[in-house]
């Protein structure tokens, strides 16, 4: 069957109603709409449901194209023209808020048509509406796909890894998010386009702060008890890994992840401090060597003190010659008030 698009038989376009071209425009789409709905099977309907959209697009309604877009993905969904079709809906979606829809609407064009140029970008996309607006099942799902299936960009295939690392990591699964955020992290330093957007490297920056709370913790665990120095070399060990990876995310990271860095290096210098003041002390020390010995202790704990002044201050001074966010000023202030 073949369809015929008549004007003069069933609808008059030659003008509308209001006399106007624009008038014609809206009865052209809604005759296309009318016959690809009574004659799917045609072999002009995709063409013409096509038509209708970029009508109802170019004319400013959404909901037509949303409408004729979704008949068209239904009829015909392994068409190459579905990409442009999901394009279309999509955007719409997402400008209404819909984002849970578009994202479904991306990665299921993406699966049927996993070679097509745009469709690695469309699942992406899917993927990180899905993690931002509340669907981290989906999202895993959905990275996981974009990292085994497309090498290319790098830099998405690097987000993609540092992103179910970061998803292991804040449900709990401590060493595969260790790994996979390290091994994202070898992506990046192995080499990403040169215009990789700051969403990487935000990204990125959170990586590193999630691998430094790890050794942070494994610092703040091991308790300083006689004899101090065996276990001061061990604590040592784990502050200096955090602090590291601390400095990483302070140096490569945006504004706000590389002061969030910073503030978390200078705590941890302060905790390090507190932590040989409160070491536990040798027994059977008379009071004069007591003195001694928390003279010393005193002696050991002030550089750290003393650093993580410079690191609060270093960050107030970014903060402030960046015009980052006034917020990060308060605990800035409250931190070097009590180092």
């Amino acid at each position: 069957m073949s369809l015929e698009v008549n004007c003069s038989d069933e609808y008059d376009v030659e003008q509308g109603d209001d006399g106007s071209d624009a008038g014609a425009e809206i009865k052209v789409r809604q005759m296309l709409e009318d016959l690809v709905r009574r004659f799917p099977e045609a072999p002009e309907a995709p063409g013409y449901s096509l038509r209708a959209m970029r009508s109802y697009r170019e004319g400013g309604d959404p909901e037509g194209a949303i409408r004729i877009g979704t008949f068209f993905l239904g009829e015909y969904p392994r068409r190459e023209e579905s990409i442009e079709v999901t394009g279309v809906i999509g955007t719409y979606l997402e400008e209404r808020k819909e984002y849970l829809k578009a994202a479904d609407a991306y990665a299921e064009v993406a699966n049927r048509l996993p070679k097509n140029s745009a469709a690695g970008r469309f699942l992406f996309r899917s993927a990180r509406l899905s993690l931002d607006h509340g669907d981290p099942k989906s999202a895993r799902s959905r990275f996981s796909s974009y990292r085994d299936r497309y090498s290319t960009p790098r830099w998405r295939n690097a987000y993609a890894v540092l992103s179910l690392g970061l998803q292991d990591w804040k449900e709990g699964k401590i060493k595969p998010a260790l790994r996979g955020m390290e091994e994202g992290l070898r992506r990046v330093d192995a080499g990403i386009e040169t215009d990789a957007p700051k969403e990487l490297f935000e990204v990125a920056g959170k990586a590193q702060i999630a691998i430094g709370e790890y050794w942070a913790d494994q610092f703040r665990r091991l308790k300083l008890t006689a004899p101090l120095e065996k276990n001061l070399a061990i604590k040592d060990r784990f502050f200096r890994r955090s602090l590291e990876a601390f400095e990483k995310a302070e140096r490569k990271a945006p504004l706000e992840v590389a002061l969030n860095a910073s503030q978390l290096s200078g705590d941890l210098l302060v905790e390090f401090g507190k932590a040989i003041l409160s070491s536990q002390q040798p027994k059977g020390m008379s009071e004069e060597e007591r003195a001694q010995y928390e003279e010393a202790l005193a002696g050991r704990a002030r550089p750290f003190f003393e650093r993580s002044l410079d690191w609060y201050i270093e960050a107030m001074d970014r903060l402030e010659a960046e015009k980052g966010p006034s917020e990060f000023a308060v605990p800035l202030r409250q931190r070097l008030e009590e180092a």
